[in-house]
């Protein structure tokens, strides 16, 4: 897409105030492809991993296909997130989470308890195939519980440069619950018609469909 950008800046979003270190992620995951002229350092956005098959993913995947999405209003595209340590055992396909940077009450920090949950309120934004941009809501998953006396503890998910993420959930809409916006609506779900199953092409052997 460089010749029609021209300028990589479009993958920063002015209210992160860390962008993900994509140098981090041939450093630690040994990715030989070599950098695209201009290409960026940084990045604020990540992209639906199910639609953007390449060399360093699933070479002998070919491309998804506009064609192949029946509903491409409601399959997401680029949205603000964070990139993960983490890959799959079929391919490079990096753990991504969304990052809900606007109108947040205040930064979060390091650790959070479940009543404290509540006073941390974001919105996130995301493109979708069809062009158009919105915003989400997003619900923070507190890192403490307590049950009686037992105290729950949920470990924060590590990014590809080496940070603890709070780990959020998407509210609303075909995505609802899910930590990132992977895959494509790809029908109703038989006797719940408000509710999609999502597909991802990269995965079709175990993972083709799910809530």
């Amino acid at each position: 897409m460089h010749p029609y950008l021209r300028d990589y800046r479009v993958a920063l979003c002015p209210a992160d105030p860390q962008p993900i270190d994509l140098t981090a992620m041939r450093t630690v995951r040994g990715v030989g492809c070599p950098l695209c002229p201009d290409e960026p350092t940084q990045a604020s956005l990540m992209p639906n991993w199910c639609l953007t098959v390449n060399a360093a993913s699933y070479p002998t995947v070919p491309p998804v296909s506009l064609a192949r999405l029946p509903f491409p209003a409601s399959t997401g595209f680029w949205f603000d997130g964070w990139m993960g340590a983490g890959t799959s055992a079929a391919g490079f396909e990096p753990l991504s989470g969304i990052d809900p940077r606007h109108t947040l009450t205040a930064r979060v920090p390091n650790r959070v308890s479940d009543e404290q949950a509540s006073r941390y309120r974001g919105k996130g934004q995301a493109s979708f195939v069809d062009g158009h941009v919105r915003a989400f809501h997003a619900r923070l998953e507190p890192d403490t519980r307590r049950r009686g006396d037992l105290i729950q503890i949920n470990a924060r998910p590590v990014t590809i440069d080496n940070r603890l993420m709070p780990r959020w959930f998407i509210q609303g809409g075909v995505y609802h619950e899910r930590q990132s916006f992977f895959g494509w609506s790809s029908r109703p779900k038989q006797g719940n018609p408000n509710r999609m199953l999502l597909m991802c092409y990269p995965r079709p052997n175990f993972c083709e469909e799910w809530d």
